[in-house]
């Protein structure tokens, strides 16, 4: 499956619980996407192929966001980002 493919996904799934999905830029390493979801859910999205890595300069804004306080996850596949809504807006909900 293709990094675009888990993307175009991603999108879909988090604008269909009304959330948002805002491609990054302007740094080199940092990560793909981040994910705004209701309940002030903020998550930092780096997409992947299942076999993809994060190259260094990525494993570092991985370590400075969590460092930070902040959620980064790296996505492989489509029940990756299943499991992104289950886990981050289905329990908020109940």
């Amino acid at each position: 499956m293709r990094e675009l493919t888990i993307e175009k996904y991603l999108i879909k799934e988090v604008k269909a619980v009304g959330g948002m999905c805002i491609k990054l830029g302007g740094y080199v390493g940092i990560p793909d996407r981040m994910v705004i979801l209701p309940n002030n859910i903020i998550l930092f999205v780096e997409l992947k192929t299942p076999i993809g890595r994060l190259t260094p300069l990525q494993q570092r804004w991985k370590s400075w966001l969590e460092k930070m306080g902040c959620v980064h996850l790296v996505i492989r596949d489509q029940l990756a980002v299943n499991r992104l809504i289950v886990e981050y807006f289905e329990k908020e909900k109940q």
